[in-house]
C-alpha cells in the first residue's frame, strides 16, 4: 500500500514538474518585438540588422543612475563622460562620431541642433522615464538619414496598460546622494496612461584636486561639485475603435552640474534642459493590411554654461564670468504607412518635413555686467521621403531594400542618396528569454550603402 502511495505521489510530482517546465518554456519562447530596425513592429529574430534591446526588467533591476549607465552593457557602444555624474556624456557607435548616432525618444528625434556635430547630450535625460531601449548598430541612413550612419538609439518611455499600478522608489548613498522616482501606469476602458517623475541630487566632491594630496594641501577648502537632475514623462493613448488610435506624450528633464577648470577650483556650472512633445494618430484600413500613422512633434533643448576663471574661495580684480546659452528647436511632421503584402513581405513608406532652428548667445557678468548678445541664429528646413521593402524567402532568409531622399531647402537635394540591401542568413532562432539583460541580434548581412554628403544640422555661418 505504501509503495502504491509513493508511486502515485511520485507520478503527481513529475506531472507538476512537467507542467511547470512547459510553462517556463512557454515564457522563455516569447519573441522580443522591436520597432526601430524597420520602423514597424517585428520579431527580434526576424530583423536583418544588428540590434540590442535593454529590457524594462533589466532597467528595473540594475536601477541605472543615468541614461549612459543603462547603455554600458550594450556591445558596439563607446560611452564618453567628462566630469562624472551630471557632466557631459556622449555615445559613439562602431567608430562613428557622436553626431552620426541618431537618438530618438518614442520615435521622435532629439539630437541637438545647436551642438557642433548635431549630437545628443545624454546627461539631459532622466532615467526614471525609460521603459526599454533599442540600439540599432551600423549604417541606418536608408530609413533615418545621414545622421544615423553610426546607428540609432531609440528610448521608449513607459506606456499604460492593465490595472492601475503605482511605484515609488527612494535610495540614498555617500556624498549626500539621494534618488527618488515614481510612476503611475494603467488603463481605463479605451484610455491608457503612464506618468513618471524622478529627481536626483548629490553633494559630490570637487572635480579639481579631489584626492590629490598636493592640491588638497594648497587648497584645503575645495568646493564640492555635485549635481541635480529632475524630470518626468507623460503618455496618454485613446483607442477610438474601428482601427483608430490617438496618442500624445511628453518628456521633460533638467540637469544642473557645477564643474571646474583644469587649473582651478572655479565656480562654473552647466544647466541643460530637454523638452519633447508629440501627438500621433494611427489608422488601420482594409482589415489591418494598411496602417497609417501621422506624427507631429517638437523638441526644445537649452544649454547654459556659466564660465568663471577664478577660484571659489577668492575673486581677483581681473576675474571674469560669462554665460553662454544655446537654444535649439526641432519641429517636425511625419507620415508613415505600413503595407502588408502577404508572401511578398511588407512595405514601409512615408514622408517627413522638419524645421530646425539654432540660437546662441553670450552674456558678460564680470567684470562688467552686459546684455545678452546674439552670436548665431540659423534655420534649416528638410523634406524627406523614405521606403523599405522586406521580402521573406523561406523560413531563414529575408531580403530588404530601402532608400531615402533628403531635400535640404536652399542647401542641396540628395536623390536616391541611400540604398541598402540586407540578406540576413541565420540559423533557426533560439528562444529569447523574457528577462534577458541585453537581448542581442546579429545576422550575416550583405549590404551596399551609397551615402549622401553629410550636411550640418544648422546652416554654415
Amino acid at each position: 500500500m505504501s509503495i502504491r502511495m509513493i508511486a502515485a505521489g511520485s507520478a503527481a510530482m513529475l506531472a507538476v514538474s512537467a507542467n511547470a517546465a512547459q510553462a517556463q518554456s512557454n515564457t522563455q519562447e516569447l519573441s522580443e518585438v522591436v520597432v526601430t530596425a524597420s520602423r514597424a513592429p517585428e520579431p527580434l529574430s526576424a530583423t536583418g540588422s544588428a540590434i540590442s534591446v535593454v529590457s524594462g526588467e533589466t532597467i528595473a533591476t540594475s536601477n541605472p543612475g543615468s541614461l549612459v549607465d543603462a547603455l554600458r552593457s550594450v556591445p558596439g557602444i563607446d560611452v564618453i563622460e567628462n566630469g562624472g555624474p551630471g557632466g557631459t556624456a556622449n555615445v559613439r557607435m562602431r567608430g562613428a562620431n557622436t553626431g552620426q548616432t541618431l537618438v530618438m525618444i518614442d520615435g521622435i528625434r532629439v539630437n541637438d541642433p545647436t551642438a557642433a556635430s548635431g549630437d545628443f547630450e545624454f546627461a539631459m535625460f532622466a532615467p526614471s522615464a525609460i521603459d526599454r531601449i533599442e540600439v540599432l548598430r551600423g549604417p541606418q541612413s536608408a530609413l533615418y538619414g545621414s545622421d544615423a550612419m553610426g546607428g540609432v538609439i531609440n528610448i521608449i518611455t513607459k506606456k499604460g496598460g492593465g490595472p492601475a499600478q503605482f511605484n515609488v522608489r527612494t535610495e540614498a548613498g555617500s556624498y549626500g546622494t539621494v534618488t527618488t522616482q515614481g510612476s503611475m501606469v494603467g488603463s481605463n476602458g479605451p484610455w491608457s496612461y503612464a506618468f513618471t517623475a524622478g529627481g536626483q541630487h548629490s553633494n559630490g566632491f570637487s572635480r579639481y584636486g579631489y584626492r590629490i594630496p598636493s592640491i588638497e594641501a594648497k587648497n584645503p577648502n575645495l568646493e564640492s561639485d555635485g549635481f541635480d537632475r529632475i524630470g518626468g514623462s507623460g503618455r496618454i493613448a485613446y483607442d477610438a475603435g474601428e482601427g483608430i488610435r490617438l496618442e500624445a506624450g511628453t518628456v521633460q528633464s533638467f540637469t544642473r552640474a557645477p564643474y571646474d577648470s583644469a587649473s582651478a577650483d572655479t565656480a562654473s556650472s552647466a544647466d541643460r534642459l530637454l523638452q519633447t512633445i508629440y501627438g500621433r494618430v494611427g489608422i488601420d484600413s482594409f482589415g489591418g493590411v494598411l496602417t497609417h500613422n501621422v506624427t507631429v512633434s517638437n523638441t526644445h533643448t537649452e544649454r547654459s554654461f556659466s564660465q568663471a576663471n577664478y577660484p571659489v574661495y577668492s575673486r581677483p580684480r581681473n576675474a571674469t564670468l560669462s554665460v553662454s546659452d544655446s537654444w535649439g528647436d526641432s519641429l517636425g511632421a511625419e507620415y508613415q504607412a505600413n503595407l502588408k503584402l502577404g508572401t511578398f513581405g511588407t512595405l514601409v513608406y512615408g514622408a517627413k518635413t522638419q524645421t530646425e532652428t539654432a540660437q546662441t548667445f553670450n552674456t558678460n557678468i564680470l567684470p562688467i555686467v552686459g546684455l545678452m548678445t546674439p552670436v548665431l541664429s540659423k534655420r534649416q528646413d528638410t523634406n524627406s521621403a523614405f521606403a523599405l521593402w522586406s521580402v521573406p524567402i523561406g523560413e531563414r532568409l529575408s531580403v530588404t531594400l530601402g532608400g531615402r531622399v533628403d531635400d535640404v531647402v536652399d542647401v542641396a537635394r540628395f536623390e536616391n542618396s541611400t540604398i541598402r540591401f540586407t540578406a540576413p542568413v541565420a540559423s533557426r532562432p533560439k528562444p529569447v528569454l523574457a528577462t534577458t539583460q541585453a537581448s542581442t541580434k546579429a545576422c550575416s548581412m550583405v549590404a551596399c550603402c551609397c551615402r549622401s554628403p553629410a550636411f550640418p544640422t544648422t546652416s554654415a555661418t
